[in-house]
């Protein structure tokens, strides 16, 4: 559902609005994270199979972080 909200958020007509859509779409980017922390945590990868994963969903975050504070 990220990507949904930042799509919306950037076609939005108020920056409220848009502000809003980000903000739900880092949250959903949080979730993802502690689901790659609890597949750690059960084995079922490990750090290194989930190292370029793990960079990609921080740079969306970071842009998102970015977005928003616009």
């Amino acid at each position: 559902m990220a990507h949904f909200n930042v799509a919306k958020g950037l076609y939005a007509k108020r920056r409220r609005k848009a502000r809003k859509r980000f903000g739900v779409a880092l949250k959903a980017y949080l979730v993802i994270d502690a689901g790659l922390e609890m597949v750690l945590e059960l084995e079922w990868a490990t750090i290194p199979q989930l190292k370029e994963l793990d960079k990609q969903v921080q740079t969306a975050f970071d842009l998102l972080t970015a977005l928003k504070k616009k």
